[in-house]
Formats: C-alpha cells, sequence, structure tokens
C-alpha cells in the first residue's frame, strides 16, 4: 500500500519523476519538494502532460498541507485545464487526476467552511484508488462541519426568540 502524506497526497511509484521531491515533503521540507517538481514542470521540455498534471497535483497537495488554499486552487485549477484538454484522448489515468483534483479540493473547500461543496467534491474521488476511503472520511466531516454551522445559525435564532418572547412576556405584565 503506498504511503500517505498529510492525509492528501499517495506517495508514487519508485519509477516517477516526483520520487526525490515526494522524499522532501516527508522529510519536513514542503518549500524544496514544491521547487523540486515546479523545476521539473519548467526544465523538461517533454514533459507529457500526464507528468505535468501530476506534478501540479503534486504542488496544490503541498499548499493546502501549508495552509496556502488559495494557491492550491489555482494550482488544481491549472490541473482542470489541462485534463480538459487531455482527456479528449480518451486515456484513463485522466479520470485518476480529476479525482485526486477534486479530493484535494474538497480538502481545500473544507478549509473555507463550504462544507457542501466540500462533499460534493469529495464524491468525485470515491472510486479514486487510495483515495476512496479518505474521501468518505472527509465527507463524514464536510456533514458535521455543516451540521454544526445549521446548529449554531439555528440555536441563534432560538436564543433570539426565547429572549424576545420573554422581553415581550415582561412588557405585557407591566
Amino acid at each position: 500500500m503506498p504511503t500517505s502524506i498529510d492525509d492528501i497526497w499517495l506517495c508514487s511509484y519508485s519509477d516517477s519523476l516526483l520520487v526525490d521531491a515526494e522524499e522532501r515533503w516527508q522529510h519536513g521540507d514542503p518549500e524544496l519538494a514544491i521547487e523540486l517538481a515546479s523545476r521539473s514542470i519548467s526544465h523538461n521540455p517533454f514533459l507529457c502532460e500526464l507528468d505535468e498534471m501530476r506534478c501540479r497535483l503534486f504542488i496544490a497537495a503541498i499548499q493546502h498541507s501549508l495552509c496556502q488554499y488559495e494557491d492550491s486552487m489555482g494550482s488544481l485549477e491549472a490541473v482542470v485545464e489541462i485534463n480538459m484538454c487531455y482527456a479528449v484522448l480518451n486515456n484513463p489515468e485522466s479520470s485518476i487526476i480529476a479525482g485526486i483534483t477534486h479530493f484535494i479540493k474538497g480538502m481545500n473547500l473544507m478549509k473555507f467552511e463550504r462544507f457542501p461543496e466540500a462533499y460534493w467534491s469529495l464524491s468525485r474521488a470515491l472510486d479514486v484508488p487510495g483515495y476512496g476511503v479518505k474521501a468518505r472520511e472527509f465527507q463524514m466531516e464536510a456533514i458535521v462541519g455543516f451540521t454544526r454551522i445549521e446548529a449554531a445559525e439555528f440555536d441563534h435564532s432560538a436564543a433570539a426568540s426565547t429572549h424576545a418572547l420573554l422581553d415581550w412576556d415582561d412588557s405585557d405584565s407591566s
């Protein structure tokens, strides 16, 4: 079973161009990991679309782990744009890339407390090998987060209604 980094990234196989970057991230140097992945994109004129998308997904995952959620969303947008063109080629990897993209996007949306959107984004990762179980767990967290916010709003309204009734009761007795 592949190793997970920060519950957001499953490490590649030993022949992947991301192996060194993944090791840097695992050993506590996410900035160098981003630099290595970025260098793979910018310094390799023969990099295929699939590898570029993997590198950009990797960068988005690290950005998420560094609490750079807006940057992560921007990196994911680049992946979506490339994948829309690449998916036309009917490559089966395209759906896996899309699923991982939605997984990371869902994680970012959770941090923005946009729980319904996070839930739906995570649902698009349920069939991705290695990500499905975590996606389901985070969907449950999205439900809890949404419920917590809704309950807080409901409690506030109920408290306001109770105070209004008590105030009304006091004014009626005078």
